[in-house]
């Protein structure tokens, strides 16, 4: 009994779901946490490419110019190419607000963003 409940412990139902499942369960993620999914497993390595919504949070104590805004860059570098539903972007401090945001808006119109939301 316990050699069967062990096996049964091992399954991973979460890698056999769709990709499209998938995808949909990272969209509802921050996408720094959703991009950090690529360490699980090879399958897992280019997963959050195909999200379809993007959420940046920005806390205090980053530099938005310096990590965030290479981490920005990358994401929208290397996500297939497919319409954005929603994009977010949560400032805390308004005084960090990235110089780049017009890039971050021209991306988000070239890919057919649905919804836009920005809090500074």
């Amino acid at each position: 009994m316990e050699g069967q409940q062990a096996q049964h412990c091992k399954v991973d139902r979460l890698t056999d779901l769709p990709d499209p499942v998938i995808h949909h369960i990272l969209s509802l993620m921050d996408t720094k946490y959703a991009v950090q999914t690529c360490v699980l497993s090879g399958k897992w390595r280019y997963h959050w490419r195909g999200i379809h919504s993007l959420h940046f949070d920005f806390p205090c104590r980053v530099d938005p110019q310096k990590f965030f805004g290479r981490f920005v860059m990358h994401v929208m570098n290397h996500r297939r190419p497919s319409n954005l539903r929603r994009l977010t972007f949560y400032f805390l401090d308004a005084r960090k607000t990235p110089p780049y945001m017009k890039r971050i808006f021209q991306y988000a119109i070239s890919n057919g963003v649905q919804e836009l939301e920005t809090d500074f």
